[in-house]
């Protein structure tokens, strides 16, 4: 590649034109020129020129581009994050690119976008903030993609020097075994649907949306077997249920105790009554857990509708309320069932499995307070056997 500096006469006297030529053109016809307009003086054009030219020599070159970063978000979205996320998560990052990103970035040309702007873009959202931490990871991650496009030449992301955290991970509370069971006799007296609701989910200690995403063909009974492939995805039109895959994109079968299988079966029994006597207005879409006449508490319930997550944290509150627990969140109920299974001996890898964890480091990472209570109770019966019994051991 060549290239020269043209003054631009018809602008003020720092402004100069720098040419590249960028070789034959593809078609035949004439050569392909690049007109870069640059500000400050000859001596600093001549440096930006031969700046160019090193980078081409070196493989280097990035073609100058007018393309702005909102305009590269959008494309972005489109073409990488919908097609490999879930919905859910598509548009999640669209609100944040269509309601934050562009506003205070979008006109930027992408290739002129830096640090000290992301880093000005942290400090309005808040610094340590979890939204502004969301937002830089959403836009590292576009920029990553336009590296790799060859439109720019590094990440600016990364260079800033308000960074994400690192990732820490955030347990909610689990209940001792005395509060769930507490939990789970109130839930009994609510009714048929919530009984069956808290026992499966301290169960199986399944996630909230795979919980709200379960049908009655992932249940069988008489084997008191439970097969989780699908979750429910928020954002859903008007009596339209959209499911996805699970978070891991797994499915898994795990075996259910005979008390949440009873419960099961009460909650399926009550239920048919419920669409048997409201057949007209019944939406039934084969759910498990799905709106009944206690939940109808807006103009867009509908019974027979999915259990989005405002009812489930409603009843979750109000069980809270009555037992004096402490106060935890619905995921919380995972966590409680997972503990549980540990403080009971039973082995992390089997804990894995039901929880759907996709590596067990992130069941040994969540639970590794657990843990020491298994290795004293290891030590010693290692001790049994390699010394035999001890009175007083």
């Amino acid at each position: 590649m060549n290239g020269w500096i043209n003054e631009a006469r018809s602008r003020p006297p720092d402004r100069w034109r720098l040419i590249l030529d960028l070789g034959q053109k593809a078609e035949g016809g004439g050569r392909r020129q690049k007109w870069l307009t640059f500000r400050g003086t000859r001596r600093e054009a001549e440096k930006k020129l031969r700046e160019l030219l090193g980078d081409d020599a070196r493989g280097e070159f990035i073609e100058p581009s007018k393309l702005t970063v909102g305009a590269w978000l959008d494309r972005w979205v489109e073409d990488s994050v919908k097609p490999r996320l879930n919905p859910r998560t598509y548009r999640k990052y669209k609100g944040i690119v269509r309601l934050h990103l562009k506003p205070r970035l979008g006109t930027i040309r992408l290739q002129a976008l830096r640090a000290t702007d992301v880093e000005r873009y942290r400090m309005e959202v808040g610094v340590s903030s979890r939204t502004g931490q969301i937002h830089q990871v959403v836009l590292g991650a576009a920029m990553k993609s336009a590296v790799r496009d060859g439109l720019v030449r590094s990440n600016v992301v990364s260079l800033a020097t308000v960074k994400p955290p690192q990732k820490r991970i955030r347990v909610s509370v689990a209940w001792t075994a005395e509060e769930a069971s507490a939990v789970v006799n109130a839930a009994k007296r609510r009714s048929p649907q919530v009984a069956a609701l808290i026992a499966l989910a301290l169960d199986s200690g399944a996630r909230k949306a795979e919980i709200q995403g379960l049908q009655w063909s992932d249940i069988d009974l008489d084997a008191a077997t439970l097969r989780l492939e699908r979750q429910f995805l928020r954002g859903a039109r008007k009596d339209v249920v959209e499911f996805g895959s699970t978070k891991t994109g797994k499915s898994r079968s795990l075996n259910l105790s005979a008390e949440t299988v009873a419960l099961l079966r009460e909650h399926k029994r009550t239920q048919a009554e419920l669409k048997l006597a409201n057949r007209p207005i019944y939406i039934d879409h084969g759910l498990v857990f799905a709106q009944a006449h206690e939940d109808l508490h807006s103009q867009s319930a509908r019974l027979g509708a999915p259990l989005v997550e405002h009812h489930l944290d409603r009843v979750l509150e109000h069980l809270i309320d009555a037992t004096g627990v402490r106060r935890t969140t619905f995921h919380g109920l995972r966590h409680t069932s997972a503990t549980l299974l540990l403080a009971a001996n039973v082995q992390p890898h089997v804990v894995q499995r039901r929880l759907g964890h996709a590596a067990i480091a992130t069941t040994l990472d969540l639970y590794a307070h657990v843990l020491p209570v298994q290795q004293a109770d290891a030590a010693s019966k290692l001790a049994v056997l390699l010394f035999g019994p001890t009175t007083g051991r």
